[in-house]
């Protein structure tokens, strides 16, 4: 109540008018590190319009307390990369990992959890298990305008799952008048290919646009190498096919209101062919999501925006074992965005009431020939839901002109767990115009996901492995500190260092709970070997098909039978639990260079260390993070033929491997290391002349993309893709009058 009451009491001041939209957001546009600058005198006499064009300076943070970095849409169409995960991998603290619970590019940030990242599309969830990991790769680059990453603690403004960072990709508006298209098609190595494009038009005051994309992809056979665990399943003959559609709307309802939304739909076909087999596994996941709402000027100094958003995902799968799961979520929110000043001190208040409905609902089919109904009730149906509101107000105020402050709580309430407040604070200092420090704090509070509590165990890997829930577990709290300076000394450097620290009480995380019976098999086996060494054997060969990944006591085994035994399978359980503690801590330096418009040169380095508390496991650490890591990006721009060439290689350290093969699941048996790893990609763009674009109208590019030119096959204990490439061509074209 005391917050309430102090929202209301902010609102309800009655300030001079400073409602002061930003240009870039008014007109849809927006200037990066590397892009001209538009913002100077405009002389316009009859059709001739002089603009001051000017290269901004290179920043590697936009000028706010948090720490907010963006990568623009000239840098994306840059980056050898088709998806967010692409991109976002090659940013300082970033880690992506494959196949994390069926995910193919979880987020990780400075290494919290995955499911301490959110992921949004113009503000809202776009893919991912609600209350959980979210799939950067299910994010496709159509039509992005801007990526930004806000690092650190945003659960007062973003909610819970955002205790690690946000990332929002934002697209572009429809033009303010007149039309717009653009196009991609490509075609490479393992079948792959995409096709996709983005129309845009203005009838009178109504904005529409509608992007679109197919991607395909053939899968890969996992190298021989004894670091990497099994984290993929099937192998070339495997294909993973996926479709999108994205429409995004606005139109004005008299001068101060505005109606927008947003509805997008993707699925993905995942369809599995485990090597020495015909049979097709099939995997589908669909995601769709629609959002409306509406944004009332109310005040010269206030806006309104109240929103409407509906969320989904269903998983139909038949690998491992058979199941339907489906969850939604239904969100409404009142968020008032009001600028004031009170002493000649400026102020920017947001506050906000938000409400999650979320549901689950499991259908188990039945089980495996190859399992028994061993503990594993087959047919299970589960229908679970939770109500989660919150209410948060945060507010930025600029002091004066060296110093800013942000200070914001929110107030989180949950139908099955006790409510919490939240505080979030973060300060921005100028000492010089060249230098800028920065710090920050806060808590977080996440509760379990509904499929943390209730999903039962399902065999993951063709029965591998199996994941359940835990129904007596305990949420967690988080406190999270940052601290950072960036110092641009001359417009084309610019330096930034930050520090940060992490910890997390009661983290939820897999633990191997049990071993459970999957069935009988019937063997010729050496007397002398007992039953135990045989069972351990049979599963060697089950998913080990290759008798040079056998132990020698394996193959002792298998070249030895004699006598025809009965024996049981047996498989793993991983089943959700709380750890007593978790801290993560260290610290990112981050480069950016720039000569002119003709090179840019990117460099980020990040030294992370994870530390384990809890009597019940033999680890001091989490495993699959590595301690150092470096990426780098340098973009050449060729005078007269404008050909632009970007090269980015990424480097890990050794990491310890993890047990499952899941991804951030279970701790491995030993503290040995992997060796390091290193990638290196490569994209070329290059305009083609006037005479193949329509005049006035467009321009047609032609890009060729060669991935992973050291043929690296792991990254951290993954195994990744090979030496590939991928080439095609790039369109947009607009109306004249544009």
């Amino acid at each position: 109540m005391r917050w309430l009451c102090l929202m209301l009491a902010l609102l309800a001041y009655t300030p001079a008018p400073l409602f002061a939209q930003d240009a870039d957001e008014r007109d849809g546009t927006t200037v990066g590190d590397d892009e001209i600058d538009e913002g100077g005198e405009v002389d316009e006499g009859g059709d001739i319009e002089v603009r001051d064009q000017r290269l901004r300076p290179v920043e590697v943070f936009q000028d706010t307390a948090i720490e907010t970095e963006t990568v623009t849409e000239e840098q994306v169409k840059a980056i050898p990369a088709t998806d967010a995960a692409e991109v976002l991998q090659y940013l300082a603290g970033i880690r992506t990992s494959q196949r994390i619970q069926g995910q193919e590019a979880a987020i990780s940030i400075e290494g919290m959890p995955p499911e301490y990242t959110k992921l949004l599309v113009d503000g809202e969830r776009w893919s991912g298990e609600i209350g959980g990991v979210g799939d950067a790769a299910d994010i496709p680059l159509q039509n992005v305008k801007r990526i930004e990453l806000l690092r650190g603690n945003q659960g007062v403004r973003y909610g819970s799952d955002s205790g690690g960072g946000v990332v929002n990709i934002i697209t572009h508006d429809a033009p303010s008048e007149g039309w717009k298209f653009g196009f991609r098609g490509a075609g490479g190595s393992d079948r792959r290919a995409i096709g996709g494009g983005t129309g845009a038009l203005r009838l009178g005051p109504i904005g529409f646009s509608l992007s679109g994309e197919y991607d395909q992809i053939n899968g890969f056979d996992e190298p021989s190498d004894p670091d990497i665990v099994s984290a993929q399943v099937g192998g070339d003959e495997s294909q993973t096919q996926s479709y999108f559609l994205y429409a995004k709307w606005d139109a004005p309802i008299g001068d101060a209101i505005t109606l927008r939304g947003n509805a997008a739909a993707r699925i993905e076909d995942d369809d599995f062919v485990p090597e020495d087999s015909d049979d097709n596994l099939p995997r589908t996941d669909t995601n769709y999501r629609v959002n409306t709402g509406i944004e009332w000027l109310a005040l010269d100094s206030t806006q309104v925006t109240v929103n409407g958003n509906y969320y989904a995902v269903e998983t139909d799968s038949d690998v491992g074992r058979s199941f339907t799961l489906f969850e939604d979520e239904w969100k409404g929110e009142l968020l008032v965005d009001h600028y004031m000043t009170t002493w000649e001190v400026e102020h920017s208040i947001v506050a906000g009431v938000e409400s999650l409905v979320q549901r689950l609902r499991l259908d188990e089919g039945t089980l495996p020939p190859n399992i028994e109904n061993d503990g594993l009730a087959a047919g299970r149906r589960e229908d679970e839901s939770f109500f989660n509101p919150s209410v948060y107000i945060q507010t930025e105020s600029a002091l004066t002109d060296w110093f800013s402050l942000v200070l914001g709580g929110r107030i989180r309430f949950h139908s099955e767990f006790e409510e919490r407040v939240l505080p979030q604070a973060a300060i921005l200092l100028k000492p010089h115009d060249t230098l800028k420090l920065r710090a920050s704090g806060g808590l977080n509070y996440r509760t379990p996901s509904l499929r943390d509590l209730f999903q039962p165990p399902t065999p993951q890997l063709g029965g591998a492995y199996f994941l359940a829930g835990n129904e007596n577990l305990e949420p967690e709290d988080s406190l999270s500190l940052r601290g950072s300076f960036e110092w641009s000394p001359f417009d084309w450097v610019s330096l930034s260092s930050s520090a940060f620290y992490n910890d997390i009480d009661d983290f939820i995380r897999s633990q191997f709970a049990e071993t459970i019976s999957i069935g009988t098999t019937t063997v010729l086996v050496d007397p002398t070997f007992t039953p135990e060494i045989a069972a351990i054997c049979q599963a060697q060969r089950m998913f080990f098909p290759d008798p040079a990944d056998w132990t020698p006591e394996c193959v002792a085994f298998f070249s030895g039978m004699q006598v025809a035994q009965q024996l049981p399978l047996n498989s793993n359980v991983f089943r959700k639990t709380n750890l007593d503690s978790v801290i993560t801590w260290g610290g990112e330096a981050q480069l950016r260079l720039r000569y002119g418009r003709w090179v840019q040169v990117l460099v980020d380095y990040t030294f992370l260390r994870t530390e384990v508390k809890d009597s019940n496991i033999d680890a001091d650490e989490l495993p699959n993070e590595p301690e150092h890591a470096v990426t780098g990006r340098a973009v050449f721009r060729v005078p007269h033929l404008e050909t632009q060439i970007t090269g980015t290689a990424l480097y890990r350290s050794g990491v310890i491997p993890e047990r499952s093969g899941t991804g951030l699941l279970s701790f491995a048996d030993s503290t040995a290391r992997t060796d390091p790893s290193y990638r290196f990609d490569v994209r070329v763009v290059q305009p083609l002349p006037d005479s193949w674009s329509l005049p006035g109208a467009g321009r047609i590019s032609l890009f060729g993309d060669f991935l992973n030119v050291t043929d690296e096959r792991r990254e951290d204990s993954y195994s990744i893709r090979g030496r590939s490439f991928f080439v095609g061509l790039v369109g947009e074209f607009s109306s004249p009058a544009l």
